[in-house]
């Protein structure tokens, strides 16, 4: 690669970067604001990929109760964040 392509191509890095840059202020800033239990629920549930049936018994209560609780804490969070930012396609097993 040349000297001018390389300089070139790190001009460019940056303003394919900053929206997603935004979008992770944007996330933290949502998720800080929002209560600690709720961001556990979405960790277990998005992150870390278990079911609810796992989380249900993590928490002593019913799946039902459990997927409740993580749909609630997954609408917070889509509060927290405002409009322009679109529902998650996928939900917790």
């Amino acid at each position: 690669m040349t000297v001018e392509k390389s300089c070139a191509a790190e001009q460019e890095a940056p303003e394919t970067e900053a929206p997603a840059l935004e979008e992770q202020i944007d996330l933290r800033r949502a998720l800080a604001s929002i209560p600690r239990s709720d961001r556990l629920l979405l960790w277990q549930a998005y992150v870390q990929g278990l079911k609810s049936t796992d989380i249900a018994a993590g928490l002593g209560v019913a799946p039902q109760a459990a997927r409740q609780r993580i749909a609630r804490a997954a609408g917070r969070l889509r509060r927290a964040l405002g409009p322009g930012y679109d529902r998650a396609s996928s939900e917790p097993a």
